[in-house]
């Protein structure tokens, strides 16, 4: 199935849960390290805005989980998200300031909105001002994460695709970029999973901070606990690697991580 077959097949929650006033308001609020400093995304900045609504809405708050320093690339290293959805009750209404606060790909979302959905529950997206209460809402909101989802899957396509038009053509050296390895004649280079992991994280961390720095990426992947990639050579009892400037700067050129707006020039 493909994804938005999958989008529009999620995007279909249980009726009883459609135009209902919520009669209680939940509040997840999440910030992952590297935004700790960031006081648009701080914790009590989501809260805030969180409690402005419900007093919009005039329904009380029942109930808030706060995660800092919490990634939020897997649902299961979340005990705050885990113990929200446990604890939900009919026609509670979960708050969230935007969409990357709850999953940062659809499948996650699809999963999270679908627990939400069988507690007979609502969500609401703060900065997008939809909610899972309307099928509008609640189809716009699988979208766009199919969307979102939708173009990581083509960047990494594209650059396959690119390293292995520069491999036919001889201008590519030995060793392939990070996150990839060499296959075969026919298909020169394949994902490196774990790697992977790591050009998604700072793909996901330019976007949030389109003016970062390299060192301040090299930072974040410390932080974070990322490790970079062994040298052949490297053998048991050698110091661990750590991420550098060069390294992270060959990352982001080679797999074309920069965002729209250039990366900020170092000082």
């Amino acid at each position: 199935m493909g994804t938005f077959q999958k989008a529009f097949k999620e995007s279909r929650p249980k009726k009883k849960t459609m135009n209902c006033k919520p009669e209680g308001i939940v509040i997840y609020t999440r910030v992952s390290t590297h935004e700790q400093a960031d006081s648009g995304k701080s914790l009590d900045n989501q809260l805030q805005r969180a409690y402005d609504y419900a007093n919009y809405l005039k329904v009380p708050v029942v109930a808030n989980y706060r995660e800092g320093g919490i990634s939020g690339k897997k649902i299961d290293n979340r005990p705050g998200l885990l113990e929200m959805l446990a604890n939900l009750k009919p026609r509670q209404m979960v708050v969230v300031l935007s969409l990357s606060r709850l999953a940062r790909n659809a499948k996650d979302f699809f999963d999270i909105q679908q627990r939400i959905n069988d507690k007979y529950c609502f969500l609401h997206i703060l900065d997008l001002q939809v909610d899972t209460n309307t099928p509008s809402g609640n189809m716009m909101l699988t979208l766009m994460s199919a969307f979102a989802q939708f173009e990581r899957e083509e960047i990494s396509k594209r650059t396959s695709s690119v390293l292995n038009f520069l491999s036919r053509e001889g201008k590519l050296g030995k060793k392939p970029p990070y996150g990839w390895r060499f296959a075969g004649k026919q298909m020169p280079f394949e994902r490196v999973e774990e790697e992977q992991v790591i050009i998604e994280e700072i793909r996901s961390f330019l976007q949030q901070n389109p003016d970062a720095s390299i060192s301040e990426i090299v930072k974040s992947l410390t932080e974070g606990k990322y490790k970079p990639r062994k040298k052949a050579t490297w053998k048991e009892g050698d110091p661990e690697p750590k991420w550098d400037y060069g390294k992270v700067k060959a990352i982001v050129d080679q797999n074309d991580l920069r965002p729209t707006k250039s990366l900020k020039e170092e000082e």
